[in-house]
C-alpha cells in the first residue's frame, strides 16, 4: 500500500459539502450537524466571524453555536457546528437556498464553502406534504415527474409529458418468498 504523506501546514475539511432539510414554515427543523476537522499537521485557526451564512435564503438558515471568538484546532481535532432550518411563516413554499463559509489559515484551501438546500412545506401531511418534483429539486435529481404544479404534490394518472415516470400497472411476486 502506498501512503500519501500529508503536506505540513492546518487543513481544513468538512464532513459534507452540502446539507439537505425539510420543514414546515414557520417552525425550525431538527439541529443537523456539520463537522470541521482539521486533516493537517499544525495548529487551524479560525479566527472570530470567520464563519459567516450567506446567499439568497440566508436567513432561513441558523448557526445554532457559532463560536463568538477564535477557535484553534489541533491536528485531528474537530469542531461540530450545528445547524438548523429556520423558515419564516411568511416565506414562499419551496426551495430555499444558502452556504456557509468558513475561512481558516489553510493555506491551500483559505475559505471552504457548504451548501444549505431546504424545502419549506406549508404543513405535515396531506396535500402539506411536498410533491415529487419539490423532493427531486431539493436533492438535484435530474427527473421530471410530470406534475403539472410542483407546488402541489396531487400527481395525474396518467402524469403530463414530457416526464421521466414509468407507467406500471401491476407488480407481480416473482418467487415463494415473504
Amino acid at each position: 500500500t502506498l501512503l500519501k504523506p500529508v503536506p505540513p501546514g492546518a487543513h481544513i475539511s468538512t464532513d459534507q459539502s452540502t446539507m439537505y432539510f425539510v420543514n414546515p414554515r414557520g417552525g425550525t427543523s431538527p439541529t443537523q450537524n456539520l463537522t470541521i476537522s482539521n486533516t493537517g499537521t499544525s495548529i487551524l485557526t479560525i479566527t472570530s466571524g470567520a464563519i459567516t451564512l450567506g446567499g439568497t435564503n440566508a436567513s432561513s438558515f441558523k448557526l445554532v453555536n457559532k463560536p463568538t471568538g477564535t477557535t484553534s484546532l489541533s491536528p485531528g481535532q474537530t469542531f461540530v457546528l450545528q445547524v438548523q432550518f429556520v423558515p419564516s411563516s411568511s416565506v414562499t413554499p419551496g426551495l430555499l437556498t444558502a452556504s456557509i463559509s468558513i475561512a481558516s489559515n489553510d493555506l491551500n484551501n483559505s475559505n471552504i464553502t457548504v451548501n444549505l438546500r431546504a424545502l419549506a412545506t406549508t404543513g405535515t401531511g396531506g396535500t402539506n406534504e411536498p410533491s415529487g418534483q419539490r423532493i427531486f429539486n431539493l436533492f438535484q435529481i435530474p427527473d421530471v415527474t410530470g406534475s403539472p404544479n410542483p407546488a402541489s404534490n396531487a400527481m395525474p394518472y396518467p402524469p403530463n409529458t414530457p416526464n421521466d415516470e414509468l407507467q406500471i400497472k401491476q407488480f407481480v411476486k416473482a418467487g415463494t418468498g415473504p
